[in-house]
């Protein structure tokens, strides 16, 4: 693969800002930005960076409120051939914050304050990088770093345990944004994309790189008003998670509107068909789940019935703990191999062994193959259940409890019982609206249906959660675990602060 067929995010950027300067390219608390100023923005902070004494290989830690000028930071990175980590304030004092040799920080910790390190980012920064942008060299933008070079360390979510670093080169991020344009619905043209989350998670940047590949509008919205009156005038299509697809839906649903969305990516969990069904009536007849994770990229595409369609270039085996593959329709862990495999975890000796050998990634999830390009995909492997010596997969209870009205999620954990064989724990997340007397007794049917002996039920009024919506199992045992408190109504979340 050349570098000519592997662009770069700011090479792409330069395209537009060439052939369509004026079009909007990024959007964010009202203010808009072309293709042009955006080009400007990315070609000055470059060269400010480059005096900060960042450069080929330096591994460039960014935090900010902004999405929009995150993104600016990180494509000057790019330019530069820099390598960039992008998270929250709370993980830059930690280990994570350690590993980067310069920080570019809005909300610097104590500990870096006077550190050399550290480039404050700041009232004053802003305006010096937007002063420079107005007379900056585009042209910077063309530059080349090759295909392999590293681009950005993605992180895990972390659901059961701590976060593990992964790095993607410009060709497995060229490959992600080819893969989503073929597995969800093509964008190239007059499209928006609607961005309701930060940067810092991977699929949400990858996203952003596709959107400007093809010279789309990115579009920074919070509320589902936002989402409303856009699509009224463009043709728009967006990447949810579980939650807020549903909360969209519902919402649509009480103002009798149709967004006739381009499509909606859906992530975070399995999209049930009740989802599904109500996306296709108020959102969007084209609804998108796919079937990937930081280490491998895309690996298939759901289809109506919920299995996957494994996508051409990789190939999946369903594995015993010990690597050795299961027989033809049995159930074992899902082993992936492509050109796209990272090699190793950083920094992380002992879980690069564990989990990569010859090419092959060996996922946390367990699964089957029920045909040759057909993967069904059954939970994590972490979350078998051990009771009395009978192990139970969690993964077919919860999506028949998910299915019950007034459960917006549900989680099967194991709670102690006094002779230590354990019992089954139903955690129920119920809907603003329901009856916790109705969901207790749909859920006890249900459990007394498919898994036969003692189970306890508990409501939380609202799981603990990745920032790509994935319940933090581990957090939740820990509540499973304490005596539950009276249930109170989920608060709404609050609208992230913008720069």
């Amino acid at each position: 693969m050349t570098d000519q067929v592997v662009p770069s995010g700011a090479q792409s950027v330069l395209k537009w800002a060439r052939e369509r300067p004026e079009a909007v390219a990024i959007s964010e608390g009202g203010i808009a930005f072309s293709y042009l100023d955006l080009a400007r923005q990315i070609a000055a902070t470059a060269a400010v960076l480059e005096a900060e004494g960042v450069r080929t290989g330096l591994i460039v830690g960014i935090e900010c409120r902004s999405p929009h000028l995150r993104m600016v930071l990180a494509l000057a990175c790019e330019v530069l051939g820099a390598v960039h980590l992008s998270f929250v304030p709370a993980e830059m004092s930690g280990q994570l914050g350690q590993r980067c040799q310069l920080i570019l920080a809005e909300h610097a910790a104590e500990q870096l304050a006077a550190a050399d390190r550290l480039v404050r980012i700041d009232e004053q920064l802003v305006e010096r990088l937007a002063a420079l942008a107005m007379h900056a060299d585009v042209s910077r933008l063309a530059a080349c770093h090759g295909p392999d070079a590293g681009v950005r360390i993605a992180m895990t979510s972390g659901t059961t345990g701590a976060a593990k670093l992964v790095l993607k080169s410009r060709r497995m991020l060229s490959a992600a944004v080819d893969g989503y344009d073929a597995a969800l619905r093509p964008v190239a043209g007059e499209f928006t994309y609607l961005c309701r989350y930060s940067p810092t998670i991977n699929g949400v940047y990858t996203d952003i790189i596709r959107a400007l590949r093809f010279g789309n509008r990115v579009r920074f919205v919070w509320t589902f008003e936002e989402i409303v009156a856009l699509c009224r005038t463009e043709r728009c299509y967006a990447f949810l998670l579980t939650r807020d697809a549903e909360e969209l839906a519902a919402s649509c649903r009480a103002a009798s509107v149709n967004l006739d969305m381009h499509y909606v990516d859906v992530t975070g969990s399995g999209v049930s068909m009740t989802l599904e069904a109500a996306l296709k009536e108020t959102v969007t007849p084209f609804v998108g789940n796919v079937y990937s994770s930081n280490e491998t990229s895309l690996i298939a595409s759901r289809d109506q019935d919920g299995l996957y369609t494994i996508v051409p270039g990789v190939e999946v085996r369903i594995v015993d703990e010990a690597w050795r593959p299961v027989k033809a329709g049995e159930t074992g862990r899902i082993c992936v191999r492509s050109p796209l495999v990272a090699s190793a975890y950083l920094w992380d000796e002992a879980q690069s062994a564990r989990h990569f050998r010859d090419g092959w990634f060996l996922m946390s999830d367990l699964g089957a193959l029920p045909a040759a390009d057909k993967l069904l995909v059954l939970g994590r492997f972490d979350d078998m259940l051990n009771i009395g010596g009978v192990k139970v997969a969690p993964y077919p209870i919860e999506q028949a409890l998910k299915a019950l009205p007034g459960v917006r999620d549900a989680v099967l954990l194991r709670a102690e019982t006094a002779g230590g064989a354990g019992m089954m724990c139903v955690m129920i997340e119920p809907a603003p609206e329901a009856d916790p007397a109705q969901v207790v007794r749909r859920a006890a049917e249900v459990m007394r249906a498919q898994a036969p002996g003692a189970f306890t039920i508990r409501l939380e009024a609202e799981f603990p959660r990745t920032d790509t919506g994935k319940v933090r199992r581990a957090m939740l045992q820990a509540r499973a675990d304490a005596k539950p408190g009276e249930l109170t109504r989920r608060p709404p979340a609050p609208a992230p602060a913008t720069a």
